[in-house]
């Protein structure tokens, strides 16, 4: 999915979202490395977060919808 080294650091964060129309939890998922950084927001709870959710949010990060 991602290829991190040792240093990196990852946050996921379970939120209440305040968008109209948006579900009632979404998840936050934060990625330092160095001088990169890359967050998505899943519009899921953390819970019912998959590996292909988490992978999908990253490789169309930045993509318009």
């Amino acid at each position: 999915m991602l290829t991190l080294s040792d240093d990196a650091i990852v946050s996921v964060n379970e939120l209440a979202c305040h968008v109209p129309g948006c579900p009632p939890k979404e998840t936050v998922v934060l990625v330092m490395q160095g001088a990169r950084r890359m967050q998505v927001s899943i519009h899921k709870a953390l819970q019912d977060l998959t590996e292909a959710d988490i992978a999908l949010a990253f490789a169309t990060m930045g993509r318009p919808d």
